[in-house]
This record gives structure tokens, C-alpha cells and sequence, in this order.
């Protein structure tokens, strides 16, 4: 019987190409030549891109680094102009109506009997804006930090008029 890792003649044959006999073995990928290949190709990749990175820092170069706006910056922006002397308590509800969707306007005789305006209203005590307005505490909340937020941008108004 022939040895099983021989050739059918009975010699032992140096290599033996593996899959499909009709083609000619494949250099094996570790030699020299592909390795140096691999390499320069690896090289002229780098270069490029450190060329490239180079190239695009030079183009633009930052003058001041960025930096992230402020919040109360953000929260409102003046569209329109300041409403007129003491009529910011009854703009400032009708605005309050139109972002929050609460209305609030049937409170302003009792808001404004108290001499509680925009810009103080935020500091009274819920407790006490309650009673005064018959309003439940949750809208309240939300109308003190509206007032806060309107009153900044009121002052914002005035100071770009000025």
C-alpha cells in the first residue's frame, strides 16, 4: 500500500500544491517582496495624510478657539420691539398665553393691585401668587420662569435701543 503523504510513484515529493492540481502554487504571502511592498504602500499612505492634515491647518488657521454659547444667550432672542411703558405686565401674560397655551390675562388687575410686575414676579413666594392670581401652583411655576426669561429679554431690548 502507498504511503498516504507520498506520491503514487512511491517518492516523496518536496511540496505539494494544496486545492486545484491545475495551477501552479501561489509565492506565499510573507515573502520578502510583498512584505517591502506592503510597507512602502503603508509609508506612501501616511505621507499623504500627514501632507493632507498639514496642508488643511495651514488654510484656515483658528484665531480664537471655539468656544460654547451661554445658555441665557440662547433662551430668548429679541424679535420684536419693547412694549411700551407699563404695558409689560399684560404683554408679557399675552406672551405667556401664546407659548405655555395657560391662560393667565384675568389676573392682571390682582397683579397689577399689588405692583407685582414681569421683573419681581419670579422673586414672590408661589404660595403667594396663588392666592392672589386663584391660579394652582404648577402654572404658577411655569409663569414665575417665564417672568425671568421675558424680563431678561425686556432688558435686552432696552439696552440695543440705547
Amino acid at each position: 500500500m502507498p504511503d498516504f503523504d507520498g506520491a503514487h510513484d512511491g517518492h516523496l515529493s518536496d511540496t505539494r500544491p494544496q486545492g486545484c492540481t491545475d495551477h501552479a502554487p501561489l509565492p506565499p504571502p510573507h515573502s520578502l517582496l510583498a512584505l517591502q511592498m506592503m510597507l512602502l504602500l503603508c509609508l506612501s499612505l501616511l505621507f499623504s495624510y500627514s501632507s493632507l492634515a498639514i496642508w488643511l491647518q495651514n488654510l484656515q488657521p483658528l484665531t480664537t478657539p471655539p468656544t460654547t454659547p451661554d445658555k441665557a444667550a440662547a433662551v430668548m432672542t429679541p424679535l420684536s420691539p419693547a412694549p411700551n411703558t407699563g404695558l409689560e405686565l399684560c404683554v408679557c401674560l399675552g406672551n405667556f398665553l401664546t407659548s405655555k397655551g395657560i391662560d393667565l390675562t384675568g389676573t392682571k388687575a390682582a397683579l397689577m393691585e399689588l405692583k407685582l410686575t414681569p421683573d419681581i414676579i419670579s422673586k414672590v413666594p408661589v404660595a403667594r401668587l396663588c392666592k392672589a392670581m386663584d391660579a394652582v401652583e404648577g402654572h404658577i411655576w411655569k409663569f414665575q420662569i417665564f417672568c425671568k426669561e421675558w424680563s431678561m429679554c425686556l432688558e435686552d431690548k432696552k439696552r440695543r435701543v440705547n
